[in-house]
């Protein structure tokens, strides 16, 4: 695909047999892992492999927050897809680490690759598209992870070639795409938060019930956030609530410092605190709160020279990292 037209102007026909030419090149003896969501480009892709009659299985992470309607899609739809169950619900695990943010998503972890880790299919066929992220698109299209290898058939697909495959093969597709949703994932996830709540909005008026349900999770979690070596920025689980759904958008906190706009809430250095008597005890020199991409190197200065190294404490800022950490 490289090398020739713009993936814009290739006909669906030539990313098509590109496609099951690519399945077929690297087919294994013993059959390729089909990751399944119930997705479009999941659907596409199984399809591409039925296509190119290579040997396969179908897997479903049923994470328990996906939209019930796509799960009934695929119970009616996709009968031979096997479903793969998490040890840990979504809610137990807010319980007992933290709702996920976009920087720490220990969701996708534990709710959607790890039921599949004990599966011997180590060729694992996954409907992702360079076109979906940067990030997406910065890995290559055969893709070693960990002892697995993901195959990438519908990588330069654009969503276009999607759509046209579907209504041209007329495959059933969830009716949420009709509906305003562009894309069908966990009905609960960090990356539909945003300061203007448009999604969340979305998804809220949708499914109530399961937002209800994260509502009453995130407060337990945060009934013990105080006996945790974690910074309270928040009184009540309301406040955090709400600054979780705005995407933690902290662009009218003031900085501490000098007033302007902070970049975020940072700590420096992490891991100065510790729990006595049940109490959160910070070490007094740990510099901690909301700044401005300006002041912050110069409070990480002021930190090395409160330890005694006044003379290196400039350089020794400019040497770290000065992004903060964003709660």
């Amino acid at each position: 695909m490289k090398g020739k037209l713009h993936p814009a102007l290739v006909p669906l026909s030539e990313v098509q047999a590109e496609a099951i030419a690519f399945l077929r090149k690297h087919e294994p003896k013993e059959g390729y892992f089909v990751g399944f969501s119930g997705g479009k480009d999941s659907i596409v892709a199984l399809e591409l492999c039925r296509m190119a009659n290579v040997k396969h299985t179908a897997f479903y992470s049923c994470t328990g927050i996906d939209a019930p309607e796509v799960v009934k899609f695929i119970k009616q739809h996709y009968p031979d897809v096997v479903f793969l169950y998490p040890k840990m619900s979504f809610w137990e695990g807010i319980r007992r680490k933290s709702p996920p943010l976009r920087t720490m998503r220990w969701c996708c972890d534990v709710l959607k690759k790890d039921p599949s880790k004990h599966i011997p299919l180590q060729k694992r066929v996954m409907g992702i598209r360079a076109e979906e992220s940067a990030n997406r698109a910065a890995k290559p299209r055969i893709d070693p992870y960990e002892k697995q290898t993901v195959y990438k058939p519908i990588f330069y697909w654009l969503e276009w070639h999607i759509w046209e495959f579907i209504e041209k093969y007329k495959l059933p597709y969830p009716s949420l795409y009709d509906e305003g949703f562009d894309r069908i994932g966990c009905v609960i996830c960090p990356f539909i938060t945003h300061k203007n709540l448009k999604k969340v909005d979305l998804h809220r008026a949708r499914w109530p019930k399961m937002f209800k349900i994260f509502e009453l999770s995130v407060k337990k979690w945060f009934a013990s956030y105080r006996t945790k070596p974690t910074p309270q920025q928040h009184e009540t689980p309301e406040q955090y609530l709400e600054a979780y759904y705005r995407g933690f958008e902290v662009d009218t906190i003031p900085c501490e410092r000098c007033g302007k706009p902070s970049t975020g809430f940072c700590e420096f250095p992490e891991g100065c605190a510790s729990i006595v008597g049940g109490e959160l005890v910070r070490d007094p020199r740990t510099i901690w709160g909301f700044y401005c991409k300006e002041c912050l190197p110069e409070m990480k200065a002021s930190y090395y020279a409160a330890i005694g190294h006044v003379q290196e404490g400039h350089e020794k800022a400019k040497k770290i990292n000065t992004q903060p950490k964003l709660f």
